[in-house]
């Protein structure tokens, strides 16, 4: 069981990508990635490689745990007095829990190996959309407005478009569904009564 990401496209096609896309990384970090994906695939003729991408779940407790997406935005907008969010930059967020539960069922029951998108389905989302959906769901209507990307320099290059197709594992549930169960059990959320 390898895991990967979106990174290993250049984001050009305009269109989701599919498990039998040809990569074409424009970062050192995509390279990587898709080198790894490659020295996994030759190390062994059942190896799963499972593709995801802007995970979101549960805060990472280990010492070498990073802060997830929603606590930053959470964090950012409480603490920023003008919380700007790269709105040109797309994907398809996932819940980690979905990804976990997808990659179990890889590994009991009798898949294929080879290249797999664990993503849930949607539409695909810039990262303002995607906050915006979080602020929105927590009651959150200020404070927080889009920029465009290059507001924020990078090490490693993202490609601007880059939602992964699921095609050929069963789909996960939708993000929006995803997200609200997420939510629901946040710490933060707002609680009635």
């Amino acid at each position: 069981m390898h895991f990967s990401t979106d990174y290993v496209f250049d984001g050009e096609k305009g269109d989701y990508y599919q498990e039998d896309d040809t990569p074409n990384p424009i970062s050192k970090y995509g390279e990587t990635k898709l080198e790894g994906e490659r020295l996994a695939l030759q190390a062994c003729d059942k190896t799963f490689i499972c593709r995801v991408v802007k995970l979101f779940g549960n805060q990472a407790t280990g010492e070498s745990g990073k802060e997830g997406f929603i606590d930053i935005m959470l964090r950012l907008n409480r603490d920023l007095p003008d919380l700007k969010i790269a709105d040109d930059e797309y994907g398809l967020p996932t819940y980690a829990l979905d990804a976990a539960r997808a990659v179990l069922e890889l590994m009991e029951k009798d898949y294929c190996p080879g290249i797999y998108h664990l993503v849930n389905e949607g539409e695909p989302v810039s990262v303002y959309g995607f906050a915006k959906e979080v602020f929105e769901a927590m009651g959150i209507t200020e404070n927080y407005r889009p920029c465009p990307r290059s507001d924020f320099p990078r090490l490693a290059k993202c490609p601007h478009y880059s939602p992964l197709a699921n095609t050929k594992f069963p789909k996960l549930r939708p993000r929006t569904e995803a997200l609200a169960e997420f939510l629901s059990n946040h710490p933060s959320f707002p609680r009635r009564g």
